[in-house]
């Protein structure tokens, strides 16, 4: 499988909320990925977003979203169709969210998962997050606590 990463384009927008809603039991909206997307193209400032794709032979198979501020990051999201997960993919998206956080000059990086979500629970690991912390009932739809993870 020859994966290609980079940038999320406007054009993207459409299948990036595809991939939401495929993925998610909160998925985000077509105007919020599009937005997202938008401020991401606008480049560095006080708060960087940052909007990643990896793609398929053209097909757009995974996206990452994630935000910077004050030397800190955040992954908000990470979504891989579910025919191409445990292919490398999620790993392919990491490795572009930690280059992103450097030129975005943070030394620290954030995220929350579902506590049952195995799989991504073991990629963050994977890639050198630490748990330090749970938020009761966060998420709905199922109802799950959120496990916190601090990358340093």
């Amino acid at each position: 499988m020859s994966l290609e990463t980079g940038p999320l384009k406007p054009s993207d927008a459409a299948a990036a909320a595809d991939l939401e809603r495929e993925c998610f039991s909160d998925p985000w909206s077509l105007e919020t990925v599009e937005q997202t997307i938008r401020r991401a193209e606008e480049g560095a400032g006080a708060l960087s977003c940052g909007a990643f794709g990896v793609w398929e032979e053209e097909r757009l198979i995974g996206v990452l979203f994630s935000m910077a501020v004050a030397g800190e990051g955040e992954l908000h999201r990470i979504a891989v169709d579910a025919a191409h997960r445990g292919r490398g993919a999620a790993l392919a998206l990491m490795e572009v969210f930690f280059r992103w956080l450097k030129d975005c000059g943070c030394n620290t990086a954030f995220l929350e998962v579902r506590e049952g979500n195995l799989p991504a629970i073991r990629l963050y690991e994977k890639c050198g997050f630490v748990l330090y912390g749970r938020r009761k009932g966060y998420y709905h739809a199922p109802e799950e606590d959120a496990l916190l993870f601090r990358y340093q």
